[in-house]
């Protein structure tokens, strides 16, 4: 079998999500031997009908509206793409802003900064998830202030945090229970949340007859974030 031509800088790829047509490219390229990492820009859009290369002009960068929200698609990837990415040819690099080099999942998390080190199938994965019908908005009752978080895992911690708050008493296998049932939506909890999430599991455990310094010794020792 033939091997794949290398990809250059300025290569046009597309590829489908959900019936819809994405377009990304290849903008510069990181050739160090082995490793050959190409910085790849996904635009926004989405169409029915099959791109061209010349429909990514005038292109804004896709920034994601869930996980890990308000990232742009500005990924580094290691190695060819498969074989679901077209080569549809290559158009001059002409992105018409300057590229982010820095992002924020919420306004309480930390910095990330770009391009991202990913997959080819991340792009693909991420658009999907976008693209997915959303739940309706939820706000926590017990952490008011996470706004952005996905409202799926947002009332799933809901449920665990309100069942510990809803007993009588509160063994050391309890809480422990509720960590490890946290831990699932580990993704989506952030620096500040983990402190908020963790004083309120010890102000719990410690209302329910749990001592006060064990609860906070369970919860670090099994929580995950």
């Amino acid at each position: 079998m033939k091997a794949l031509r290398e990809l250059e800088v300025g290569e046009v790829l597309s590829f489908t999500v959900k019936r819809r047509h994405f377009l990304c490219q290849v903008i510069a390229i990181e050739d160090r031997g082995r490793l050959r990492a190409h910085e790849v820009v996904v635009f926004a859009g989405g169409e029915s009908k099959a791109p061209r290369v010349a429909d990514i002009a005038g292109r804004a960068i896709h920034v994601l509206k869930v996980a890990p929200k308000n990232q742009p698609l500005y990924l580094k990837i290691d190695g060819q793409p498969p074989a679901a990415f077209r080569r549809l040819g290559r158009r001059p690099v002409a992105l018409g802003y300057d590229l982010p080099r820095t992002f924020r999942t919420s306004a309480r998390s930390g910095e990330d900064t770009l391009p991202v080190w990913a997959t080819w199938s991340y792009a693909a994965g991420r658009l999907a998830l976008d693209l997915a019908k959303q739940p309706p908005p939820y706000r926590s009752s017990w952490f008011p202030r996470w706004s952005n978080v996905d409202a799926r895992a947002l009332r799933a911690i809901d449920v665990v945090v309100a069942r510990l708050a809803d007993a009588s008493t509160v063994s050391e296998a309890a809480l422990r229970r509720a960590v490890l049932a946290l831990n699932r939506h580990e993704a989506v909890i952030d620096t500040p949340g983990a402190e908020e999430l963790s004083e309120q599991l010890i102000t719990l455990a410690a209302r329910g007859g749990l001592d006060e310094k064990l609860a906070a010794t369970v919860v670090d020792r099994h929580r995950s974030w």
